[in-house]
């Protein structure tokens, strides 16, 4: 399953959350891509592109993403971090560990209702 992660206007706080990823002893082995959304643009933005194997990898990165968030806090200023997954997306602005554990789950289960196979890496 490939999912994608942006931070609403801001391309350092996605270059901080990749470097979270990288660090933290759950998520560092996830292959992340740093992608940009418009090359060149002044609305340019980066996300990153996520493959997740199992569930346990959506787990750890449930848990990564909280932890980041909790550890950035008043730094990210309420900014809103957005998972998509084969055109599903969904905008966390607040969310525990087990929140954004759960919208990943909704969004590793809008596969099996026949969504478009192309970009599933597990």
């Amino acid at each position: 399953m490939r999912v994608r992660i942006s931070v609403e206007g801001d391309a350092l706080s996605v270059a901080d959350l990749r470097s979270w990823l990288g660090r933290d002893p759950g998520t560092r082995r996830i292959p992340v891509t740093v992608e940009s959304s418009a090359r060149g643009e002044m609305s340019a933005f980066d996300v990153l592109d996520v493959a997740l194997g199992n569930g346990i990898a959506a787990a750890n990165l449930a848990v990564a993403i909280a932890a980041w968030r909790t550890a950035r806090g008043a730094a990210l200023g309420g900014r809103t971090v957005r998972l998509e997954h084969r055109g599903t997306a969904v905008s966390v602005t607040d969310a525990s560990a087990e929140e954004i554990e759960r919208i990943l789950r909704a969004l590793r289960e809008g596969d099996s209702e026949g969504g478009d196979p192309q970009g599933d890496a597990g």
